[in-house]
């Protein structure tokens, strides 16, 4: 029973992005790493399905790029993410450069001090949108 909820996880690690649902992946190999990759108009959404550990971000953003390239025949012109998922930028024909997807807002806080009170931790934080 316990193991149930654990495959329904598990096999949720390569559903779509928001926007690329209901697009059939179409799996891709290059050096070493595994890649799902759907494409909608002029971005495509790859995600590295490989278990290798520790992967560095430039080689596995230029192996996503070149499987991009090879799929679709256009170039890619900008790539945004992280090892496990990764936004393409393709051109095609001549068209203009596709604009980048809008990043959500993150912020960066330090922790100026720590205070312990009957209801636990607060903590003082400086933060910084970035």
């Amino acid at each position: 029973m316990r193991l149930i909820p654990l495959l329904l996880i598990l096999s949720a690690c390569t559903v779509a992005g928001p926007g690329f649902r209901g697009i059939d992946p179409v799996p891709r190999s290059l050096g070493g790493n595994d890649f799902l990759i759907r494409q909608k108009g002029t971005v495509a959404e790859v995600i590295r399905t490989d278990r290798k550990m520790l992967p560095r971000f430039v080689p596995i953003a230029t192996r996503a790029g070149l499987v991009v390239q090879e799929l679709t025949g256009c170039s890619a012109d900008w790539i945004v993410g992280d090892v496990s998922m990764l936004l393409v930028g393709v051109r095609c024909d001549g068209a203009p450069v596709p604009k980048k997807p809008r990043r959500p807002k993150s912020y960066s806080c330090d922790v100026l001090d720590a205070y312990r009170g009957a209801g636990g931790i607060d903590l003082a934080l400086d933060c910084t949108q970035t």
